[in-house]
């Protein structure tokens, strides 16, 4: 039997391992790193007195709940068999270049390739409740000779659970400072994104501020005035444009409704000229507002700048909470967390407590929480 060794990438995550052999029993092993970002690398092994390359590819770093590609080339004709098993990943969605495969508790055995010299896919996750699950993918790849080729690769895959402590039954605020605070606690390493929903039953009056809320009163106006024009212009898409002003009235989310309007919007968007009056509409209400822009624009890159060594952000850090003096209001909220790629990161967390206030009280609803991150390392 021939011996081989697959070589590791820079992070040993690649693991090759021997087929029963001594280490001294090994055959001379050839390995390129040609990309150390993206984990590109090259395998050589000799067979028969031939010298046979791989090059393998798997994203590194992983988000859980990513659907991440693969691939593997070589030089030469394609295996007899090639056999894929992975753990800690959900499942292998699809692949390219296959004709023919089975599937038995994720081990795939591909018998057949359509070309030579090429083997690919696309792996899923799920998002778990472990801050970093390890996914392994161990590949044998079988040629004709029957001589087998065998080598794992081992990953993580991340997330963040969230989790809040002891939420106070009331919360007094002052002028000067909130002494009591919703505490939530990040276990994990990947960024994420708070969303805040108001749930039924809430009286605390949360809205943007002031300035900010005549801004895009004002912006809204104009958009509108411009888009009344475009339906004497283009009659034909009337609907289309009464559906894109709806967006900012609908209780849904942007990306919700989105999905809805989605077919009438690009229908509507094939008439070139259409979109770009529609765009110069946009355009020029941007442009008249710019010196406001510019402060908003400002306040949020102050914000971000402040909370990126904790990785965690609220999408609309500009939201106020409003209590009058020597009053008190149930306030309710639902607060979901998101990863970059919009995949939710546990599950949502329901707020219901008293805010007081001796005086009238306006704040950003985010000073209401004290994040804490903590990793295992």
């Amino acid at each position: 039997m021939e011996y081989v060794r697959i070589c590791s990438d820079v992070d040993n995550r690649a693991k090759g391992f021997y087929e029963g052999s001594p280490h001294e029993n090994l055959l001379e092993i050839h390995c390129i790193i040609k990309d150390s970002k993206l984990k590109i690398y090259e395998k050589s092994y000799i067979a028969n007195l031939r010298i046979l390359t791989m090059e393998f590819f798997l994203a590194d770093d992983i988000l859980q709940g990513e659907e991440v590609p693969f691939y593997l080339l070589w030089d030469g004709k394609n295996p007899k068999e090639t056999i894929l098993e992975i753990s800690g990943f959900d499942s292998i969605k699809e692949f390219h270049n296959v004709a023919e495969f089975t599937n038995e508790d994720n081990k795939y055995t591909i018998k057949k390739l359509n070309i030579d010299g090429y083997l690919g896919g696309l792996i899923s996750t799920k998002i778990t409740e472990k801050p970093v699950l390890v996914g392994k993918l161990q590949i044998q790849f079988i040629p004709e000779t029957g001589e087998e080729i065998r080598f794992e690769e081992f990953r993580n895959l991340y997330t963040t659970s969230v989790k809040i402590l002891d939420p106070p039954k009331t919360i007094h605020l002052t002028s000067d400072s909130l002494r009591e605070k919703f505490s939530i606690e990040l276990k994990g390493k990947t960024t994420i994104f708070f969303e805040v929903e108001e749930l039924e039953g809430n009286e605390c009056k949360i809205d943007l501020p002031p300035d900010l809320k005549e801004l895009k009163e004002k912006v809204r106006a104009d958009v509108s005035k411009g888009f009344k024009d475009l339906e004497i212009q283009f009659p034909q898409h009337r609907d289309t444009l009464e559906l894109m002003l709806e967006l900012d009235n609908s209780n849904q989310s942007v990306e919700t409704l989105a999905e809805d309007i989605l077919d009438t919007i690009e229908k509507s968007f094939e008439d070139r000229e259409f979109a770009e009056n529609v765009l110069m509409v946009i355009f020029t209400t941007v442009t008249k507002h710019i010196e406001t822009r510019k402060s908003l624009i400002n306040s949020l890159q102050e914000y971000f700048e402040s909370y990126s060594s904790k990785k965690a952000y609220f999408i609309n850090p500009l939201l106020q909470v409003y209590v009058n003096k020597c009053e008190s209001c149930k306030f309710a909220i639902r607060i979901r967390a998101f990863d970059l790629k919009k995949g939710e990161c546990g599950k949502p967390i329901e707020i219901r407590t008293t805010l007081k206030s001796d005086t009238d009280y306006q704040s950003p609803v985010k000073d209401l929480f004290a994040i804490e991150r903590k990793n295992d390392d």
